[in-house]
């Protein structure tokens, strides 16, 4: 009995192990399963026999937005939209039936409410008796995919709608077999309802004119040496031909790499080509107008340069007769006459020499004349005619010349001055009040060439917006309305423009009416180099230089912009350098940042007056508690020179005042 017990004891140990052996095997292959769902992208869901959700793999989570937590035990129609719950329906029959759904495509609903793309696929599970006991479904999302589909059949529209709209056919040859194959209706640009698809009847239809060059681009392209582009006309079933620009290429080789296929298009180009020969038929009769208009431009030319030699002839005897007239002798009224004789006499003469260089200039026949001359003497002895005229109209006028210039140059003096002096006399004829300046300013210096610019300005009556576009034209005016005040034959400023573009430069302008007018005049002059020795050594270059820094700087505190360049010139003549400041800001800032050791000081300007600037000069740092300040001011009363001393400074002159007397005041604080 002991020994039946301990054997039946044993036997039941045994069984207990092995079927809990089976049991951890059952549960290993459950998680098993478990941990390969929640490793699936795809949106695995387990459903009860009434599909209610009873799993939910972490797939599924991440693609309807659903946590376990918040989908377990719910109803599966949470993932259905309401036009599609009828779905929900069908599924749960067929299901439950023992069907399998596999891969058929539908929406599903996102926990935002956003519909998902899907492809389904649902199977039932069975409970060991075999009874129905769920489902388990898997959703692949096929978003992208239909979206890549939609993309695709646009994109396919889109080059139908452009094969179509650009008069486009495609055609595809078969090489071997010698047919070719049209698509996209192309055969209805021609007329054809139905076309022969041999080789030889599209090339029948070629223009016999165009056919050698298309089989010549097309056996290129055979053979690899060039694309195959080809423009050719074609035969319609209307006998009409209309032109078609055909491109291909070879997309299929034979096994020993011959070519046995091409694709390509044609596209209809006989609107571009009857544009092209339109086009081509213009420009012929443009350039036929242009050569006339050129052949009259320089009968023109030659007519006027012709009657302007006829009448300088006559003229002179005219102005021969006059001078003689004035040497004998003449009453008052008779002088009187002379006078209006020779005046008017020597303007025409003047127009006729501006119709002269018109003429000339038109017809290349002006050259230029470069020669040495000194530009320093040529802006003075312009500057002091000009000022002849400008002081009978009771004008200011000053002129300043850049102390950088090189005045040892090559160019064409003559035309310099012309230009010049029609600036000149343009800026005295259209100003009634306040001044005029010349100013002549370095741009640019290399070794051999320097450009300078040339400024005229002037307080006068300005230009109309509407005439600026016209000024440099030739026999152009402004408004000569007001009695016809300011009279001239429109010839000056086109010649000033034409000889400064002759010379490699130009001749600007910016005017405001009742403001006035500045003129620019830029052109490039070489300079004079005298290859004898007359060149500076360098050791006396650098003497000269060292020379211009220990001359002592004069700083000129005025708002007067004329006054300035007058200043400047009488100062840099003087020996000195010069400085100079609008106001007092400005000069402050001047002194802060140069070494300054006279200030010349206007007493009315902008701002502070020259009495608070001298007063804060002085209670400057010890630079400047001693720098000698001179009042300059147009105030002469004896109480205006006691007010200049108060405020701290040191001399006084009034205005206008005498230059030697400037330069007496200067060298004597300046110790010169």
């Amino acid at each position: 009995m002991p020994d039946s017990i301990s054997r039946n004891k044993k036997t039941n140990a045994d069984k207990t192990a092995t079927n809990k052996k089976a049991a951890n095997k059952t549960v290993n292959l459950a998680e098993i399963i478990s941990r390969v769902m929640e490793l699936s992208h795809d949106a695995i869901i387990g459903l009860t026999e009434d599909f209610r959700i009873a799993f939910w793999s972490k797939g599924a989570e991440n693609k309807f937005g659903y946590t376990k937590s918040e989908i377990i035990d719910k109803s599966a129609e949470i993932l259905f939209p309401e036009d599609r719950l009828s779905e929900l329906k069908c599924e749960i029959e067929k299901v439950s039936a023992g069907g399998v759904l596999e891969g058929y495509e539908t929406v599903r609903l996102h926990k935002s409410g956003k519909p998902i793309d899907v492809s389904i696929s649902i199977a039932p599970l069975y409970c060991p008796n075999r009874t129905f006991n769920g489902a388990i479904a898997i959703y692949e999302d096929v978003s992208e995919k239909k979206e890549l589909s939609n993309k695709l059949r646009e994109y396919e529209k889109k080059c139908r709608d452009a094969l179509e709209g650009g008069q486009f056919g495609i055609w595809d040859l078969d090489i071997l077999n010698k047919k070719i194959f049209h698509f996209n209706n192309f055969e209805n640009t021609l007329g054809y309802e139905d076309m022969d698809d041999r080789l030889e009847s599209w090339v029948s239809l070629i223009h016999p004119d165009d056919l050698p060059e298309v089989a010549r681009k097309f056996n290129n392209h055979l053979e690899s040496k060039e694309e195959y582009v080809a423009e050719y006309r074609i035969r319609c079933k209307n006998n009409a031909y209309k032109w078609i620009r055909s491109k291909g290429r070879v997309s299929e080789f034979g096994p020993n790499g011959e070519p046995i296929r091409m694709i390509g298009t044609n596209e209809d180009i006989t609107k571009e080509r009857l544009i092209q020969q339109e086009l081509k038929e213009r420009y012929e009769q443009l350039e036929l107008l242009k050569q006339e208009a050129d052949s009259a431009n320089n009968a023109k030319s030659l007519f006027l340069a012709n009657m302007s030699h006829e009448i300088r002839t006559p003229m002179n005897a005219v102005i021969s007769a006059i001078q003689l007239l004035s040497l004998g002798a003449l009453s008052d009224e008779q002088k009187r006459y002379v006078d209006i004789l020779k005046n008017s006499s020597e303007n025409l003469v003047a127009i006729i020499d501006s119709i002269l260089d018109i003429s000339r200039l038109e017809s290349g026949k002006i050259e230029l004349h470069n020669e040495p001359f000194n530009l320093r003497e040529t802006i003075n002895s312009i500057f002091e005619n000009f000022l002849i005229s400008a002081n009978t109209k009771g004008l200011e006028a000053g002129c300043y010349i850049d102390p950088d210039i090189d005045h040892e140059v090559i160019g064409d003096e003559l035309r310099i001055r012309q230009i010049l002096t029609n600036l000149l006399s343009n800026a005295v004829k259209f100003t009634d009040n306040g001044y005029i300046s010349l100013r002549a300013r370095l741009i640019e210096s290399n070794h051999e060439e320097q450009k300078i610019e040339f400024s005229v300005k002037d307080t006068g009556i300005g230009i109309d917006e509407d005439y600026k576009p016209k000024i440099f034209q030739i026999f152009s005016q402004g408004d000569l309305s007001r009695k016809k005040k300011y009279m001239g034959a429109g010839l000056g400023l086109a010649i000033a423009k034409q000889l400064a573009e002759l010379m490699n430069g130009d001749i600007l302008f910016e005017s405001e009416v009742g403001k006035g007018s500045t003129f620019y005049f830029t052109c490039p002059l070489k300079k004079e180099r005298n290859l004898t020795g007359s060149e500076k050594s360098i050791s006396e270059q650098i003497d000269a230089n060292n020379q211009l820094e220990k001359r002592k700087t004069i700083l000129c505190v005025e708002d007067n912009l004329l006054n300035q360049e007058i200043m400047e010139s009488i100062i840099l003549k003087g020996g000195y350098n010069y400085l100079a400041a609008y106001d007092g800001n400005e000069a402050l800032e001047k002194l802060r940042e140069k070494k300054v050791d006279l200030i010349l000081m206007d007493i009315q300007m902008p701002g502070m007056n020259g009495y608070e600037l001298t007063r804060i000069i002085r209670d400057m740092d010890n630079r400047y508690k001693n720098v000698p300040v001179i009042a300059m001011t147009a105030y002469a009363m004896h109480e205006d020179r006691d007010k200049c001393i108060q405020a701290g400074m040191d001399d006084y002159i009034a205005k206008p005042f005498d230059i030697d007397q400037l330069y007496a005041i200067l060298d004597s604080y300046l110790g010169k």
